[in-house]
C-alpha cells in the first residue's frame, strides 16, 4: 500500500499526473485489476456492515457499495474535498447520478457508528499534513506509530 502511494507520489512530483488523480490512482491501485471493468459482485456477507458517507447538497448520504466498481466510486467520492483532492465542488455519482463530495463537511450531521476512528489528538503534527502528497517515508512511519500506539 505504500509503494502504491509512493508511486503515485513519484509521478505526481514529476508533472505525470495531476493531484486529483492521487485520490482516484490510489482507491484503484488498492483493487485487484480484473475488478477494474466489471461489475463484480462483493461477497455481501463482507459488505453488509460496510457504509460510506458521503455528503449531498443535502446533507449526509451513508451507501453500501453493490459492487467492487462502486465501491471504488464511493470511495473516490467519500474523499473529494473540493478543489483539494477534487477538481471542482462535488463530484457526480455515475450510479445515482447525484452530486457528492467529502463526507466530513457533514459529519456533525452522521449516524452514529459502533465504531468511530478519530486521529489522535496528542499529534498536531498529523492534522497538519492529513493532505500533503509530499509525505516522506519517514513521517507516514511516524505517523503510523502514532495511530498504532493509540489503538488505530
Amino acid at each position: 500500500m505504500m509503494n502504491l502511494a509512493f508511486g503515485l507520489q513519484d509521478k505526481w512530483t514529476k508533472g505525470e499526473i495531476s493531484r486529483f488523480d492521487l485520490v482516484p490512482g490510489f482507491v484503484n491501485g488498492l483493487i485487484p485489476q480484473k475488478y477494474h471493468d466489471e461489475e463484480a459482485i462483493l461477497n455481501s456477507s463482507l459488505l453488509k456492515n460496510v457504509n460510506v458517507i458521503t455528503t449531498s447538497i443535502n446533507g449526509p448520504v451513508a451507501r453500501q457499495p453493490r459492487s467492487i466498481k462502486h465501491l471504488s466510486q464511493l470511495l473516490i467520492q467519500s474523499a473529494w474535498i473540493p478543489f483539494v483532492t477534487g477538481n471542482n465542488i462535488f463530484t457526480e455519482d455515475p450510479f445515482s447520478g447525484h452530486l457528492q463530495m467529502d463526507g466530513a463537511f457533514s459529519a456533525p450531521l452522521h449516524p452514529k457508528c459502533h465504531k468511530v476512528l478519530n486521529l489522535p489528538e496528542n499529534h498536531p503534527d498529523l492534522y497538519l499534513n492529513v493532505l500533503n502528497p509530499n509525505l516522506s517515508r519517514d513521517q507516514v512511519d511516524h505517523f503510523f506509530q502514532a495511530g498504532y500506539s493509540y489503538g488505530l
